[in-house]
This record gives structure tokens, C-alpha cells and sequence, in this order.
């Protein structure tokens, strides 16, 4: 049997779930963005259908969610360059770039 506590820790569970995903599709390109929030409604659909079977049969315990297909990547005619984290300038460069500027008059 189930305990109030139990589906609390299964809520915190998927929130966690929830937010690493939501972390990882920050980082990625539109396209695999799509592809996450794709699998994202397929669970979620699969889970309603599930409820719904569930509703339908009074056998909760009977029914469970279809396994869900893992995409493939779609091919591309062209290479996708690899993505690097953009590297920060050094200190020396940045002061390299830094130019004099003269001072102007004051206007008042």
C-alpha cells in the first residue's frame, strides 16, 4: 500500500527529473530540444492513456504505460560542427584590447 510519504518522495522524484532535463535541453540545439519535448509528450501521453485504461478496467495495478521508442537522430547532409563552450579571454588579451581614450572637456 502506498503512503502519503511515498508519493510526496514520487513527486519530488520526477520534479528532479523534470528539472535535470529541463538543464540538458537548455544546453542543446533547437532541434534536439524538439526531440526531448517529443519524448516528454510521448510519456506523458502514454501515461494519460494508461490512467484512462486504468479508470476504465478498475485493474490499476493490471495496466502499465507502453514501453516508449527511442528516436533516432535524423540524418543530415551536412555535418553539425561540434559544440564547444565558448572560451573566456585571458586577462592579457583582454587588456590588449583596452585603447586610451582622451579626456573631453566638460559640457555644462
Amino acid at each position: 500500500m502506498c503512503t502519503p510519504y511515498s508519493h510526496m518522495s514520487a513527486l519530488k522524484d520526477v520534479q528532479r527529473s523534470l528539472n535535470v532535463i529541463r538543464k540538458l535541453s537548455a544546453e542543446e540545439n533547437t532541434a534536439v530540444q524538439q526531440q526531448i519535448l517529443e519524448l516528454m509528450l510521448q510519456a506523458s501521453i502514454s501515461q494519460l492513456k494508461s490512467l484512462s485504461t486504468e479508470a476504465n478496467t478498475k485493474a490499476p495495478a493490471a495496466a502499465k504505460p507502453a514501453a516508449l521508442p527511442i528516436p533516432k537522430p535524423a540524418k543530415s547532409t551536412t555535418p553539425e560542427p561540434e559544440r564547444r563552450a565558448a572560451q573566456e579571454p585571458s586577462w592579457d588579451s583582454r587588456l590588449n584590447k583596452l585603447q586610451a581614450v582622451k579626456p573631453q572637456a566638460a559640457s555644462s
